[in-house]
């Protein structure tokens, strides 16, 4: 994303801010619709910038946490369909 913004004389860094601003909004919202508590919105904001930066930059992983996340070390699950 770094690389598109750049191209189109848009700074980063005014990308990383507008995703950090709306996902912000996104748990602030879940909070009020009841979906997560203040304490699991403030838990998974705590690292939302630098997320939302190594997105921006290419070099976010995937992996994900919070409260339905799997535990730490394992590998997602995959099945394959047979026929």
């Amino acid at each position: 994303m770094a690389d598109v913004a750049k191209a189109n004389n848009v700074d980063p860094q005014k990308v990383i801010d507008a995703l950090v601003e709306d996902g912000k909004q996104e748990l602030a919202a879940a909070v009020h619709a009841g979906t997560l508590t203040q304490a699991q919105s403030d838990s998974m904001a705590t690292d939302l910038t630098q997320r939302v930066t190594d997105q921006v930059n290419g070099t976010f992983s995937a992996h994900r946490s919070g409260p339905d996340a799997p535990p730490a070390g394992t590998q997602p699950t995959t099945t394959t369909p047979t026929s």
